[in-house]
């Protein structure tokens, strides 16, 4: 959690669980030579070729650029690029931070926030929203996805259905919305859907919880109404869906790491991000799996997308297939 270097318990968790991924944040980042040697290792000790992603949005919430030991660029919050600057900015800015996170050895940046903040009482998303104009919003979120992309850095929109409405924190506890399927459509769907045109790699969904659509209490996150029906089947998304983390209170607070997991997965996500109890969480999917409970489709959906996401990044090549089969 804090560690700043490789293990030998991590070593033996990468081959005991073989993840997708795996997330860095401040605290795991001290300098350059640290964070490469970091990922390095961590890539030459997985099962397979990792997503090695970061929170690296730009202003307020960037892991890498506000450590002045890393030596990339900063820039303002997006709220401020939003009053200010145009979407040539943002792009330059995507592909500025693309470039210089794809040095360390990054390959997905969890960015940019589609959120339209329509809500001043919200802290959760705060100056990371571009601003309360969904067209505005949705520009620079589009210039945001190409500018990664011209970089081969994976980009993801976040936090699916949208919460720039909410005045709560999910870390903290449950958050519900009271925005209809109309408004949705209306406002918070449009940069989500301007960053799908635009070829992003990850949707993550939220937390968040919106009543008056699913008439649950539910977060999005474990919600197959929001992440199937209506991200997969009415925006026509085919790119992989991350949950937020899973390791924050709206969901530890009603789920166990095993129940969270499956109930997410069964629902339509890909990637459970950060569960409280990896452990728990990998072995109630398999056993879901090995019960026929969660069908070889449903599972191989899922492989399907992650590798192919791989292959078109280069993150993973045919020869590492091969060593993987020759090793097996």
């Amino acid at each position: 959690y804090e560690h700043k270097k490789i293990t030998k318990t991590m070593k033996e968790n990468l081959q005991k669980y073989p993840v997708g991924g795996v997330i860095l944040f401040s605290r795991n980042i001290w300098n350059r030579k640290q964070t490469k040697k970091l990922i390095r290792k961590l890539q030459k000790n997985a099962a397979m070729p990792m997503f090695i992603s970061v929170d690296e949005e730009g202003g307020d919430v960037a892991r890498i650029g506000n450590n002045k030991k890393m030596k990339t660029d900063t820039f303002p919050t997006m709220e401020e690029i939003g009053k200010t600057q145009d979407a040539d900015y943002v792009y330059y800015m995507a592909s500025t931070i693309g470039s210089q996170i794809g040095e360390l050895g990054f390959n997905v940046d969890f960015a940019p926030v589609a959120d339209v903040k329509t809500s001043e009482m919200n802290s959760e998303i705060g100056t990371r929203s571009f601003g309360d104009d969904p067209k505005k919003v949705a520009e620079f979120v589009s210039a945001y996805v190409k500018g990664l992309e011209s970089q081969n850095i994976c980009s993801t929109l976040k936090h699916f259905p949208g919460q720039g409405s909410s005045s709560g924190d999910t870390h903290q506890g449950s958050v519900d919305i009271d925005s209809s399927i109309s408004k949705l459509r209306k406002i918070d769907f449009v940069p989500f859907v301007s960053g799908i045109e635009a070829g992003a790699d990850f949707v993550m969904v939220s937390h968040i919880s919106v009543s008056r659509v699913t008439e649950t209490s539910e977060p999005a996150s474990v919600s197959k109404l929001i992440m199937t029906t209506i991200l997969r089947e009415e925006l026509d998304y085919s790119g992989l869906i991350v949950t937020d983390a899973f390791d924050m209170a709206c969901i530890t607070d009603k789920y166990s790491a095993a129940e969270a997991a499956v109930k997410s997965f069964n629902a339509g996500a890909d990637i459970i991000l950060m569960p409280q109890d990896l452990p728990e969480a990998y072995d109630a999917i398999l056993s879901k799996v090995k019960s026929g409970k969660i069908t070889e489709k449903r599972l191989n959906d899922t492989v399907e997308r992650i590798l192919k996401l791989k292959f078109q990044k280069g993150i993973m090549t045919l020869e590492d297939t091969a060593q993987k089969k020759m090793g097996d």
